[in-house]
């Protein structure tokens, strides 16, 4: 099953959900669409091109589900007011993403991401990209950052110390669980409350140690090795 809404100027808000068969959306030329929502776990093939007011993309595929859905690439150059992008539990192999500078909110959970470049995307607030294959994450120019879950991976090092993450309630957590991490860096943006903070099962040393602006907090990461 294919729609095509091509050049519907007047279109603001689309959403489509329920379809099992649902495989393709044309949307380009809409230059009004603000909302776009695709929840039909099978979208395979999606053109943007001048959606120019594009700020909420959401098209879900299943990431709980070995198959996933079907989306394994996807352009978002002109969609350059995009403020929320949701992506998760689809077939991405890699996300270009650099011209959608507005982002706040990436959702990018259970694909097949090797690597992910947020360099550009400086006003983001909250990432979740678990359930991917990055061994790598550069969050040195994400000052604004808060919420981060990036576990099942294969990361080794993660760099907090630029970020806004501060571990101390539910508006500011890390869920690094699952990964390869060997070094986690928080140096003194820190206040951790174990409720809003995991790294278990991985190779950070039994106790770790966390510098912090008044004095030097121990926080042991469960399941890690002793």
């Amino acid at each position: 099953t294919t729609l095509n809404v091509a050049n519907c100027t007047s279109l603001t808000e689309l959403t489509i959900n329920m379809c099992s068969n649902f495989r393709s959306l044309n949307v380009s030329g809409c230059t009004s669409l603000a909302t776009l929502t695709c929840d039909t776990y099978k979208l395979a093939e999606i053109n943007l091109s001048g959606c120019t007011a594009l700020s909420r993309l959401r098209l879900l595929g299943d990431y709980l589900s070995k198959s996933r859905g079907n989306l394994s690439t996807i352009d978002l150059s002109d969609c350059v007011e995009l403020l929320h992008l949701a992506l998760w539990g689809n077939k991405l192999t890699e996300l270009e993403h650099s011209k959608n500078t507005n982002l706040t909110q990436l959702y990018i959970q259970g694909n097949n991401l090797k690597k992910l470049d947020l360099s550009n995307n400086t006003k983001l607030q909250d990432v979740n990209c678990f359930k991917n294959e990055l061994t790598e994450l550069d969050l040195t120019k994400n000052t604004e950052l808060q919420r981060l879950s990036c576990y099942e991976n294969s990361l080794k090092a993660l760099d907090l110390s630029k970020t806004n993450i501060t571990c101390a309630d539910s508006k500011s957590s890390l869920n690094c669980a699952n990964n390869q991490i060997t070094v986690l860096d928080f140096k003194d943006n820190v206040s951790v409350a174990s409720k809003y903070f995991s790294c278990a099962s991985q190779d950070i040393p039994a106790q770790l140690v966390v510098e912090i602006s008044n004095g030097t907090y121990k926080y042991k990461c469960d399941l890690n090795p002793l």
